[in-house]
């Protein structure tokens, strides 16, 4: 099972000068220590992207699902 770390953020300005890039990535490592799972194999960044848009008409979001295979996690 291949685990993939997938944060966003709906704006350029949220990407360049906020921290919840970084506040999830970190949200991410903790969840990984708490499960007993080394790191994140897989981490996926969708930066400037609304969450009203579907996840597979995002650019990453489109490599994302093409990468995911039966059995793995998106986190």
């Amino acid at each position: 099972m291949t685990c993939f770390g997938y944060v966003r953020v709906s704006t350029a300005e949220q990407a360049n000068e906020g921290s919840s890039l970084e506040t999830q990535r970190s949200q991410l490592a903790g969840y990984y220590q708490m499960k007993g799972w080394r790191d994140v194999l897989s981490l996926v960044i969708e930066d400037a992207v609304s969450g009203s848009v579907p996840l597979d008409e995002r650019p990453r979001g489109r490599v994302l699902l093409t990468d995911v295979q039966k059995g793995d996690a998106i986190i």
